[in-house]
């Protein structure tokens, strides 16, 4: 303990916790999950602790913690595979559902822009063959009713994940 009355195994606790909930351990998020200390201290703290290891630290306890350190957030591909993961088993997809369907890794917002990123740059072919479904479908309203349309509208939607699109763009 240091003069800002702050232990060594309080830092390290909370630094686990940050880790659980998907965050890098920082000077400033060390702070604000102990509520006291200077922020550089602590990640001092921190960073000596996973260097070294702490006296009588076993080398199992070093490696989780060099681990947690080298915290790296998820990167677009990885986004997109979980995007349209969610999208197949039928769901929308939002930057929170991302950020569980990843473990916790990155922060909603990021998430979502990076599933927006990758819903513009979807494969023309496929647009295109969207547009032919719908086109399709607005031809048998006849037929179908407004509510058979509506079904056609919403899977295409899923299926080029624009319901995220245009759910983000109405949350904004």
């Amino acid at each position: 303990m240091r003069g800002d009355g702050v232990s060594h195994a309080e830092v390290v606790a909370a630094a686990r916790r940050l880790a659980a909930a998907g965050k890098r351990p920082t000077g400033a998020r060390l702070r604000a999950e102990i509520g006291r200390g200077t922020p550089t201290r602590l990640i001092a703290e921190w960073d000596a602790h996973v260097d070294g290891g702490g006296e009588g630290c076993p080398d199992r306890v070093r490696d989780e913690m060099s681990a947690l350190h080298a915290y790296s957030p998820p990167s677009d591909s990885e986004v997109a595979a979980a995007g349209n993961a969610l999208i197949s088993e039928g769901g929308r997809v939002s930057g929170h559902l991302l950020r569980r369907r990843l473990a916790g890794r990155g922060t909603p917002e990021r998430l979502q822009q990076a599933w927006d990123r990758h819903v513009v740059t979807l494969p023309v072919e496929g647009l295109r063959r969207d547009v032919a479904a719908l086109e399709a479908a607005l031809e048998r309203i006849p037929e179908d009713g407004l509510e058979g349309v509506a079904a056609a509208i919403l899977r295409l939607r899923r299926t080029a994940g624009l319901e995220t699109v245009s759910a983000s763009r109405e949350e904004a």
